[in-house]
């Protein structure tokens, strides 16, 4: 049981940080533009 519980967090874990990537590299991307312009 514990580690179908570990593992459902893993993924969720994974989940989020992928978000946080995304939504970190668009704004990256976002205020390079704003730079540039």
């Amino acid at each position: 049981m514990l580690n179908v519980s570990y593992l459902n967090l893993g993924q969720l874990q994974n989940k989020l940080m992928q978000k946080l990537e995304h939504c970190v590299s668009s704004w990256y991307e976002v205020k390079f533009y704003l730079h540039i312009w």
